[in-house]
């Protein structure tokens, strides 16, 4: 099966965009920081920020760069049957969202 470039683009965008959003929701918490300070201190917050605001860079950055660039064409097609909403709910709450591809099958 054929995909449409634009739908994998789309869907991809959609997973990276969810995961975007999670960063800035729990901004101020990371479950890295909790090896490093008590939750609710200064340094766990600092810490946590530090490693979100990585995070987020992160997801932004593969957000707009086409997603053939660093998945396989399986990858891709594993993405085609669910919706470009339910992979950004799998990105923004994964416990929540389970992985769509797997779902789907």
């Amino acid at each position: 099966m054929k995909n449409s470039i634009a739908l994998e683009y789309w869907k991809h965008t959609a997973l990276n965009l969810g995961q975007a959003a999670r960063d800035l929701r729990y901004f101020y918490y990371h479950p890295d920081a909790d090896k490093i300070a008590a939750e609710g201190t200064l340094k766990h917050y600092s810490y946590s920020g530090v490693r979100r605001i990585r995070s987020l860079g992160n997801n932004i950055f593969y957000s707009v760069i086409p997603p053939h660039w660093h998945h396989s064409k399986a990858d891709l097609e594993s993405m085609m049957p669910a919706s470009a909403k339910e992979w950004f709910l799998h990105g923004y709450a994964p416990w929540s969202y389970p992985d769509p591809s797997k779902a789907k099958k």
